[in-house]
């Protein structure tokens, strides 16, 4: 058995892994580079004999850096299914349709729904070749997923992008029988150690203080995930901010996705999920902008990219939670009484959630993905000083297992 480094090792972004033993060879994640301008680097190390070899693509949910270089895999000739959970499968669709220059449509098709199957339990993924897997919710974002696999008795788990402290989703924990041969882990925050509460209360602080200075305030993110999060937040944390809020039509609309996939909903959370849908005020961005009434507006990437302008930026506060948005900046730069501010939610796993997962795992090897090296040498520092095996991969790498 080994696993291919495609992408997303020593770099945030392009996730992709190369899985291949007893003649079998499966791809899970198919991502890009969101900020790279070149292929080579903005794409994962795709060439055509992978492609038109693989049997079966695994997909842990629907961000670009996770599924965005699918159409570049189908135009080299990949034929096979692409596995995912409903949600991401119906998310996938909208990114990709997004997409410049890449046609979707023709691969639709390719997606199968994990759903049928049961969560947290061996299935079968081909009998011939002594190869089978679990799948289960990773946290990260609705329908987000982990995989573990089993070829002829060896195990390899793959976390995805995972988090247990999200207000709404369920985190599940696979079953585990013996060790894990090698765990590739999502290692986005290094050796982090704030929970999600103290990067809450730096949010709740940065609101209030804008408010004081009668600044509006527009926080963004993807359109399933953290802003939902933050608004349960509010409902159950800060009342106050709720009454001054509007939000998106795609948001409301994404309050309909969580109704369906209750599987991976806490029933708390779906209770507090159809009041917000009622008690909350739907506004278009462009709207919101110039309407004094509501100060406090979320809304998507999507929307912000397209609408925010150097015209209708004045007196924001615009707080992004990730990556910062290149072209957002630039436009808030030109506005002397407009701030970006970066402000931590966190999606990813602290150092304690590691722990407990590799606690768990009782993984033989490690590899932290999703981050660069300076991250995750730190985290190679804190686990090998209490026995753990950890490899520093590069795109590129190859790690290898002799099968016994």
């Amino acid at each position: 058995m080994k696993v291919t480094f495609l992408g997303g090792v020593n770099e945030y972004g392009r996730s992709c892994f190369h899985l291949q033993a007893n003649g079998f060879s499966i791809l899970i994640d198919c991502g890009i580079m969101k900020n790279a301008h070149v292929d080579h680097k903005r794409f994962p190390l795709l060439n055509r004999e992978i492609a038109e070899t693989l049997d079966v693509v695994y997909i842990t949910h629907s961000h670009e850096d996770h599924i965005a270089a699918l159409p570049l895999l189908c135009e080299l000739g990949f034929k096979g299914s692409i596995y995912a959970s409903s949600a991401t499968i119906s998310q996938s669709m909208h990114v990709l349709a997004s997409l410049p220059n890449r046609e979707h449509n023709s691969f639709a098709q390719q997606f199968t729904p994990l759903e049928p199957l049961p969560r947290q339990v061996w299935l079968p993924l081909s009998t011939n070749k002594q190869i089978d897997f679990q799948y289960g919710y990773s946290g990260h974002t609705l329908g987000s997923v982990w995989f573990l696999f089993r070829i002829n008795g060896e195990q390899i788990f793959f976390s995805g992008d995972y988090s247990t402290e999200s207000p709404i989703l369920i985190t599940d924990r696979p079953t585990i029988e013996k060790p894990i041969d090698i765990a590739i882990l999502d290692g986005a925050y290094g050796n982090e150690t704030c929970s999600q509460q103290v990067y809450l209360e730096e949010i709740y602080h940065a609101i209030e203080q804008a408010l004081i200075l009668k600044k509006k305030v527009l926080l963004h993110g993807p359109i399933y995930g953290k802003l939902q999060d933050l608004l349960i937040y509010f409902q159950n944390h800060r009342a106050n901010f709720l009454t001054n809020t509007a939000i998106s039509q795609e948001i409301i609309a994404s309050f309909e996705a969580y109704m369906h996939n209750q599987s991976n909903v806490k029933k708390q959370a779906l209770r507090q999920i159809d009041e917000l849908a009622n008690q909350l005020q739907t506004i278009p961005l462009t709207t919101w902008l110039h309407h004094n009434s509501f100060p406090i507006g979320l809304f998507t990437e999507h929307e912000l990219l397209k609408e925010l302008t150097v015209d209708n930026a004045d007196n924001l506060l615009i707080l992004c939670t990730g990556p910062y948005l290149e072209n957002i900046v630039a436009i808030v730069d030109t506005q002397p009484s407009s701030q970006y501010v970066q402000k931590r939610y966190k999606v990813h796993p602290s150092i304690y959630e590691l722990h407990e997962q590799i606690k768990q795992l009782k993984p033989k090897r490690i590899v932290f993905s999703h981050s660069p090296n300076k991250q995750i040498s730190d985290l190679q520092e804190v686990f090998t000083a209490i026995g753990e095996d950890v490899v520093l991969a590069e795109v590129g790498d190859v790690l290898e297992m002799i099968m016994k």
